[in-house]
């Protein structure tokens, strides 16, 4: 492999690992908020806020969805580098 394929494969391998750090923030900020919102055992949960909640969880899951694909591929790749 020449230093370009190395310098791509290594930009392709750190996306993945932006993409893990971002769903930790984002379910760190959903976390924070359940902590801060009081108890819903007596309150409605906004409805609003409840679609927000919902869009947010599809947009991880489909990130989560991406990352798992990336990974599996480079870790295909490396097991074709190891085993030649």
């Amino acid at each position: 492999m020449t230093n370009r394929t190395n310098s791509a494969e290594i930009m392709k391998s750190a996306q993945p690992q932006k993409a893990w750090e971002r769903l930790d923030q984002a379910v760190t900020r959903m976390e924070a908020a359940v902590k801060a919102r009081p108890s819903l055992s007596n309150d409605r949960v906004d409805s609003e806020e409840s679609d927000e909640l919902r869009k947010e969880n599809s947009t991880l899951k489909e990130v989560n969805d991406i990352v798992s694909a990336r990974l599996d591929g480079a870790i295909n790749r490396l097991r074709t580098i190891l085993e030649s």
